[in-house]
Order: C-alpha cells, then structure tokens, then sequence
C-alpha cells in the first residue's frame, strides 16, 4: 500500500483529502504546518506529498525547497493543492521542482489521476533505479575475465616459484615484488571495474535517495571478515589490531565489505609481506568512524618490506573506495599516522549499541 503525505493547515481540506485518499486504499500521514510535514517526510518517507501554499510559518514553497534539497526526499513525486493559482505561484513551484500544481477547488478525479500518474513514474524509476544498483553488487563480488585471471595468476606463480626457488641473480626482494605486482593488479583491475558502475549509481539521483533511504544494518562482523579476507590472501594472518564498537553502519554488508577489503589493502600495500594494520571503529555523533592504519615496530618505523608499486594502481584502489562511500554520503580522509598514513572512512550510523568487541 502506497503511503501519502498531505501538508495543509486548513482542516477542511485535510481532511477531504484523507478521506478521498483513503477510499482509493491509500494509507495517509496528515501534517497541519511546513515544519511538522518536513520532519514527517523525513521520518516516514512517503511515496509521495500533498503539500499546501499558504502556511503559516513555513510555507509550501520552502517545504518544496527543503525536500528537494534533503536526499532521503529529494526523489519523491511533490503535488502542490492551492487556491494561489496565479501564474508566478505555479511557475515558481514547478522551477522549485514540484512535479504537478492542483488548484482549489479541486474535483477528486484531478487528485486521484495525477497521484496515479507520479505514483507509476515513481515505481517505473525506482525499477531502473534497483538494476543500477544491483548492476554494482554484482561488479563488486564478480570474478575478473578469465584471461586476465590466468595472466595475473601467471605473474604470482611465477614469483612464488623465483622466491622459494632462489633464482640466481635475482633478490629476494625483487621476488616479493613481482609478486605483489600481481595483487594490486588485480586490485586495480576490479576498482576500475566498480568505478564504471559507481558513475551508473551517482548519476541517477533516484538509485542514489533509493540507496540513502534504504541504507543498510552492517554488523561489525562484516569489518572483521573482509578484513581477514586480505589478511588470508596476501599471507599476513598474525599481528592486526581490530577494536571496534557494535554500532551497525547505515551501509549495504555488500558495500561496506568492498569498502573495508579494498582499505585494507590500500593500507598494506606499501609493508608487504608481512605488514600489519590496526583497525579501529568509534561511533561519534550519528556516524561511525572507521580508521586503518599501519602498525609500527617500537622505533616508530615500518617492520615490512617497502614495496614501490606506483601510484597509479594504488590511486584507483582509494578513488574506488571513497566514491562508493559518497554514494552513503560519507567520505575517506587521508591523516598523518604513528604507520605514516591513517586512512579514515566516516559512514553514517544505523543502531547503536556500544559494546566494544577486540579481536
């Protein structure tokens, strides 16, 4: 059942548009001043808004305007129902984006065609909006084309073979390093995959208020999981800092696990093998703040193998992952850390609890 939003200070009219909405088997959210239908928009995110002119003292123009602005409403059909039908009024409420402007009186066929009209762009738009999205879950957990997966495969076991086989004239170093060549590789190949689909999402505002509204419950487990995850790949099992609270992120788990692998090894690339990170999450406000940095030895210097990769492959990783979190309004900040660089990712928050789990 469709959910509509009807904002209108004058009684009378409220509640005729209750009833009549109601009788078509519509469920109705009544607002009697701006303010009170913003917060009611905000909180209940109707399918779609009646919204009155003249009120007192925010008024129908402004309430268009905050909605617009706010992504969690900004895509939703917006109908002005006014008996100010001069022309200024409905050409200023159309420019502020207002999909339809009803006068009063109104017959209840105006009312009811028009919702029927918005409601069905609005289903037809969250559709392509949902394959948008799906389109990028599935970049995310697919696999590389097989002839680039064998390529790359082939440069690994080729430097696994001159490492542990001792090759003349070559050092070890240079072995770790053809090795490592091949991961960011990878890496770089699959940001630049995602980055594709991340452009899809970002310019279709509806995929992007769909995923806002939707957010996501992330449990801190899904942290720890995709972070092991590099840890098993690249051979560096031992020696990571994990402390994070149990606030679930306002994140799909699927989005969040791309975030948190794709930091990780952003965060290790330049102490591999056997690099170290701490991880820690804190919830400060409504957001939670994910920050991953290299553990250092007591001197305060690296106790890895510094790997000069380039910036390029390395670029793309980071770029990958802080426009993924854009798209959750959050952002990635590079600081100075203990390790040389804190990587940092604040997302928002979705239930807090406050326990601290350590790892």
């Amino acid at each position: 059942m469709n959910t509509i939003l009807v904002i209108d200070d004058e009684p009378i009219y409220r509640s005729t548009l209750s009833r009549l909405l109601q009788h078509e088997g519509y469920e109705v959210i009544e607002a009697e001043d701006g303010l009170s239908g913003v917060k009611l928009a905000r909180s209940e995110q109707p399918d779609l808004v009646l919204c009155d002119l003249g009120m007192e003292p925010m008024d129908g123009f402004m309430v268009l305007s905050i909605m617009r602005g706010f992504p969690g409403t900004a895509q939703i059909p917006f109908i002005i129902v006014s008996g100010l039908d001069e022309k200024e009024n409905i050409r200023r409420s159309l420019g502020l984006g207002a999909d339809d402007f009803i006068i009063k009186p109104f017959s209840p066929k105006d009312i009811t065609e028009s919702i029927a009209r918005w409601l069905k762009k609005r289903e037809e738009l969250v559709e392509q909006a949902d394959e948008r999205i799906d389109k990028l879950k599935a970049r995310i957990g697919s696999p590389l084309p097989v002839g680039i997966m064998r390529a790359l495969d082939g440069v690994r076991g080729i430097a696994v073979e001159l490492r542990e086989g001792g090759a003349r004239n070559l050092a070890p170093d240079r072995a770790y390093q053809l090795e490592w060549h091949g991961q960011t590789l990878e890496y770089g190949v699959r940001s630049i995959d995602v980055l594709n689909q991340i452009h899809v999402v970002s310019e279709c505002p509806e995929a992007l208020g769909l995923l806002r509204r939707s957010g996501g419950n992330s449990e801190s487990t899904v942290i720890l999981e995709s972070a092991w995850k590099v840890f098993k790949n690249l051979g560096t099992e031992r020696g990571h800092e994990l402390n994070l609270c149990e606030a679930a992120i306002a994140v799909d788990p699927v989005f969040l696990g791309f975030m948190v692998e794709y930091a990780v090894f952003y965060q290790l690339q330049m102490n591999w093998p056997g690099g170290r990170v701490r991880i820690i999450s804190n919830l400060i406000g409504k957001e939670v703040l994910l920050s991953i940095e290299a553990v250092t030895n007591d001197e305060g210097e690296s106790d890895t193998l510094a790997v000069d990769i380039g910036a390029s492959e390395s670029s793309l990783v980071l770029r990958a992952v802080s426009m993924l979190a854009a798209l959750f309004e959050g952002k990635v900040m590079v600081k100075p850390g203990p390790g040389g660089m804190q990587l940092q990712i604040l997302l928002p928050e979705n239930t807090t609890k406050h326990r601290r789990l350590k790892y």
